[in-house]
């Protein structure tokens, strides 16, 4: 990937609009977003495009929120664009509590199921976040679930 200088890396972020341009509709100055900086989002400001941009769900701190767009889209890639997921078709997740995790109730598979490995002591929190079904991977096998 060429770069130029002065480089700012990363890519993916989460804030507070400061400033719109002018032929922007859909977001305001003091908006919550996320999504990814193109040209770069390790500073304290960032050039967003709009098409690259989200508002940020309340239910999500800014934290949260910066660690979702690589990941989370390389999850909706693999589980809508590549697998077609359908509804009532059910979702192993491995590791479901690391960074590659998948929220299946959104838009088309909105009626699947996750089912997930992982530690008992990630089981509540996938829980709260949408898995279905937590299996530990410590003491279950998940081709026996």
């Amino acid at each position: 990937m060429p770069v130029s200088f002065p480089l700012t890396i990363g890519q993916d972020f989460s804030g507070e609009i400061a400033e719109v341009g002018n032929n922007v509709h859909d977001f305001s100055a003091g908006d919550q977003v996320f999504g990814f900086a193109l040209s770069g989002a390790y500073a304290e400001y960032a050039d967003v495009s709009v098409k690259e941009s989200a508002h940020k769900p309340g239910s999500i701190d800014f934290v949260t929120a910066a660690s979702v767009p690589t990941a989370g889209l390389t999850a909706w890639q693999m589980i809508i664009d590549e697998a077609k997921v359908s509804e009532g078709q059910v979702v192993l997740i491995h590791g479901a509590a690391g960074r590659c995790r998948v929220i299946c109730n959104a838009g088309k598979v909105e009626k699947s199921s996750s089912h997930s490995t992982a530690s008992q002591g990630d089981a509540d929190y996938l829980k709260r976040v949408g898995v279905d079904q937590v299996i530990d991977y410590k003491s279950e096998r998940f081709e026996e679930k």
